[in-house]
């Protein structure tokens, strides 16, 4: 962190991240409570928008696109604000055939030095990898929520609302589940995922851990990463 010589003057981050979801719950909720848990917020601005007017990776680019500039523009006049060092897009594939140009839209957002954050059928395999290594075949959402809920008492509600999905969140970042569900993740066979295009998984996997890595190796809270046993 770095801090003027005046009192008055405000503090600058080193490094400034923007997350953009597809999901108006899920992934925000999850993001902001990762971020807090890292305490992150005194030394990384991690800015996390969800609920955006598209849904599909293409028009997640624009708005991705719209809010940089925006961001920039701001910097241009702020002493305290930085443009975005990194910009993630956060998304699903659902089920088949969703994203039938879905190559093309990944080629299109890393072109423009975008990065993205890819789960097959859904976030919710994110959450299944914090306790087993291997997540069952899930070919959309419904299939991977079922399959959450048998993993914990804490889960059996589970659903996309706000409520159960705090709980869910809560979960995952309690009893350091995390450091296991990296450690899952990081194992997933190559062959879930595009011989072309390894941000694009092919089978129920996910590649979200690339951002959470990220966000892990930017906090330098020693005591935060022991609680997550990271």
């Amino acid at each position: 962190m770095r801090r003027g010589s005046n009192k008055g003057q405000k503090m600058q981050y080193r490094k400034s991240i923007l997350i953009v979801c597809e999901g108006q719950n899920t992934e925000p909720i999850y993001f902001k409570a990762l971020v807090k848990a890292l305490r992150l917020d005194m030394t990384v601005e991690v800015k996390v928008t969800g609920n955006t007017r598209h849904t599909d990776p293409k028009g997640l680019l624009r708005d991705a696109a719209e809010l940089e500039e925006a961001r920039r523009k701001e910097a241009e006049v702020s002493t305290a604000l930085r443009s975005y060092d990194d910009v993630w897009l956060v998304f699903d594939t659902e089920w088949p055939g969703k994203h039938p140009n879905l190559p093309q839209a990944v080629n299109e957002i890393t072109s423009r030095g975008y990065l993205v954050a890819i789960s097959k059928p859904s976030f919710e395999t994110w959450f299944l990898l914090h306790d087993r290594r291997t997540p069952p075949g899930c070919s959309r959402c419904k299939d991977a929520v079922r399959e959450l809920k048998k993993l914990h008492d804490d889960l059996k509600e589970y659903g996309k609302n706000e409520d159960a999905t705090r709980r869910c969140v809560s979960w995952s970042l309690s009893e350091q589940r995390l450091a296991q569900a990296l450690q899952h993740a990081c194992a997933q066979p190559d062959d879930c995922f595009s011989d072309t295009q390894p941000q694009i998984p092919t089978a129920t996997a996910t590649s979200v851990h690339r951002l959470i890595q990220l966000l892990v190796e930017a906090c330098d809270d020693v005591p935060a990463l022991k609680k997550l046993g990271l």
